[in-house]
C-alpha cells in the first residue's frame, strides 16, 4: 500500500430545474447519437440499463444516458416486486438485480407524495400531432399494472411505429421475453440509424 487515500469517484449529476438528477452514462461522449432512457415508477436506472445495454453495447456510435427520476435511485426528491407472468430462475434473478435493487434505494415517502398527487395518466397528444420518426411501443398482454389497450390510440400519431403486444409477458416483458425484446430494439435502432435528417 502506498499510504495514499483511495480516490472516490464523483457521482455524475445534472441539474434539472433545481433538482440534482443522478445519471449513468455508457458509450463514447462524442458519439453521433445520444439516447436518453427513463425508467418507470419506483426502480432506478438499472431497470433500463438491464433492458437496453445488452443491445446497445453491441452498437457503434451511441451514447446512452440513463437517469434516476426524483425520489428514485440516487436522485433525491425535492422538499414489492411485480408479479411476473414468466417465472423462471433467470427472470427472478433479473428482477432482483434490475428492479428490486432500485426499489430498495427509493425515497418511499417522497414517492408516496408524488403518487398521491398523480392523476393516473398523462395528457393525450393533440389530435393533429404526428411524430414522424421510428418508434417502438412494447407491451405485455398480461400486464396487470398498465395494460396494453390504452396504447393503441397512439398509433395514429406515430406513422413509423412498431407496436408489439407479447403474450406470456407482463409489466416486465423486457425480462420475460428478452430475446423478442432485444430483436425489436435492434430493428428499431436499425430504422433510427437508417433515417435521413
Amino acid at each position: 500500500m502506498s499510504g495514499k487515500p483511495a480516490s472516490v469517484a464523483r457521482m455524475p449529476y445534472v441539474d434539472a430545474s433545481g433538482v440534482s438528477v443522478h445519471y449513468v452514462e455508457h458509450g463514447p461522449r462524442d458519439a453521433e447519437r445520444i439516447l436518453v432512457l427513463l425508467h418507470g415508477f419506483t426502480p432506478d436506472h438499472r431497470l433500463m440499463t438491464g433492458a437496453f445495454e445488452p443491445v446497445l453495447a453491441r452498437r457503434v456510435g451511441w451514447r446512452r444516458v440513463y437517469l434516476d427520476l426524483p425520489g428514485m435511485g440516487l436522485t433525491k426528491a425535492p422538499g414489492h416486486d411485480e408479479r411476473a407472468v414468466v417465472q423462471t430462475e433467470e427472470t427472478y434473478r433479473r428482477v432482483q438485480r434490475e428492479i428490486a435493487a432500485g426499489i430498495a434505494v427509493a425515497d418511499l415517502p417522497a414517492l408516496d407524495r408524488i403518487q398521491g398527487g398523480w392523476g393516473g395518466t398523462f395528457p393525450r397528444e393533440p389530435e393533429d400531432a404526428v411524430y414522424d420518426a421510428p418508434v417502438l411501443i412494447f407491451t405485455g398482454r398480461q400486464d396487470s399494472s398498465t395494460g396494453f389497450r390504452d396504447a393503441w390510440p397512439l398509433l395514429g400519431h406515430y406513422p413509423h411505429a412498431t407496436f408489439a403486444v407479447l403474450d406470456r409477458a407482463g409489466h416486465n416483458g423486457h425480462i420475460e421475453q428478452a430475446a423478442v425484446f432485444d430483436t425489436l430494439v435492434e430493428e428499431w435502432l436499425d430504422r433510427v440509424e437508417g433515417r435521413k435528417g
